[in-house]
C-alpha cells in the first residue's frame, strides 16, 4: 500500500523586530490548523472585508489578509494607511515576543496574529483590564502596587524557585515570591505578606 504524503505546512518564525521568516516545514500541521481556523478570516482590525487600504483601497484575494507595511501603523482607516495583501500562515512557533493586534488583543509573536488575519499595531503587548484579555499562558500583569486598571499580558512563568521572599497579591493572598504570584496569574500589591 502506497503511503500518501501530507502537504507542506509553513513555518513562521517571528523575529523581536517583527520581520517574519517563512520556511517549508514537512508534516500535517498545515491542514490541523486549517481545520481550526475560522471559516471567515479577520482582516486588519478584525474585518472581514477585504480592503487594504491605500489611494485606491486596495482589495485582498479571498485567502489573504491585510498585514501592517509599517508595524505601528494599521492598515485602512480614515487615513487610508496602505497594507500589504498576505496569506496567513498555517504554523507558528512557540516563542513569545509578544505584539498588539490592530483589533487590540495581545498575541504571542507576529506569527501567531499573522496567522488570525491580524495586522500589527504595536510590539509588546496591549493593554489589558483582566486575565481573560490575554492569550493562553500568559496573565494581566499590573505595574506593582497599583492592582489595575491597566496591565499588559505577560507570560506565566513555568516554574518558580523556592525563595522565601513574601509578597501580597492584588487578590488578597500572601504568596511565597513574586514569581508565585504571577504563576498564579495574580499582580503584586505589596511586598511582604498581606495585611491580616
Amino acid at each position: 500500500m502506497k503511503k500518501r504524503r501530507t502537504p507542506t505546512s509553513l513555518l513562521c518564525l517571528s523575529i523581536s523586530l517583527g520581520l517574519s521568516l517563512t520556511l517549508a516545514a514537512p508534516g500535517g500541521l498545515g491542514a490541523q490548523a486549517a481545520a481550526a481556523r475560522p471559516e471567515a478570516v479577520p482582516r486588519g482590525r478584525g474585518r472581514t472585508d477585504s480592503s487594504c487600504g491605500g489611494p485606491g483601497d486596495k482589495e485582498c484575494k479571498r485567502n489573504e489578509f491585510c498585514q501592517e507595511s509599517t508595524i505601528g501603523q494599521c492598515p485602512g482607516g480614515r487615513a487610508q494607511i496602505e497594507g500589504i495583501c498576505a496569506t496567513p500562515p498555517q504554523f507558528c512557533t512557540r516563542i513569545f515576543a509578544p505584539v498588539c493586534g490592530c483589533n487590540g488583543q495581545t498575541y504571542a509573536n507576529a506569527c501567531e496574529a499573522h496567522s488570525q488575519g491580524v495586522a500589527i499595531a504595536a510590539n509588546g503587548p496591549c493593554y489589558c483590564t483582566s486575565n481573560e484579555e490575554c492569550n493562553p499562558g500568559t496573565y494581566c500583569q499590573t505595574p506593582e502596587g497599583t492592582c489595575g486598571p491597566e496591565g499588559k499580558c505577560q507570560p506565566v512563568p513555568e516554574a518558580c524557585t523556592d525563595i522565601y521572599d513574601p509578597v501580597c497579591g492584588c487578590d488578597g493572598a500572601t504568596y511565597p515570591n513574586a514569581c508565585t504570584a504571577a504563576r498564579a496569574g495574580v499582580s503584586i500589591a505589596s511586598t511582604g505578606a498581606c495585611a491580616p
